[in-house]
């Protein structure tokens, strides 16, 4: 089975068992934070475009998950799961990748295969 096939296995596995809406969180700094975040840009610069970019640091209720879409902010762009949530602090939508984030609690019984999809994405 090739890849693509692979991601569309585990999105109808994940469309049919996830409960949504349930709450993520980035599991690591998104691609545009890491100048900031490793590289010593500017702090206050950085602060200023969270306020309306998507940051690892926010915490999301994921809203639905969808397979064949792009967003900017998503960084394996052509292989990854769309995941479409809205930001908890400010209502905020984003479209980001699937792989780039993780459950929020233990609380779901499904939750554990956020898990997983770090392994194959």
């Amino acid at each position: 089975m090739d890849f693509d096939a692979c991601v569309s296995v585990f999105f109808k596995h994940l469309k049919a068992h996830l409960q949504l809406p349930c709450q993520v969180k980035g599991s690591e700094d998104f691609r545009w934070e890491e100048p900031y975040v490793f590289g010593g840009w500017d702090r206050r610069e950085y602060e200023r475009l969270k306020k309306t970019q998507p940051s690892y640091e926010d915490r999301y209720e994921l809203l639905d998950i969808e397979e064949g879409v792009e967003s900017e902010w998503m960084l394996f762009r052509c292989e990854d799961i769309a995941a479409h949530v809205r930001r908890i602090s400010d209502g905020k939508k984003f479209v980001l990748g699937l792989a780039e984030l993780r459950r929020r609690t233990k609380s779901r019984p499904i939750a554990s295969l956020f898990t997983t999809s770090h392994v194959g994405l």
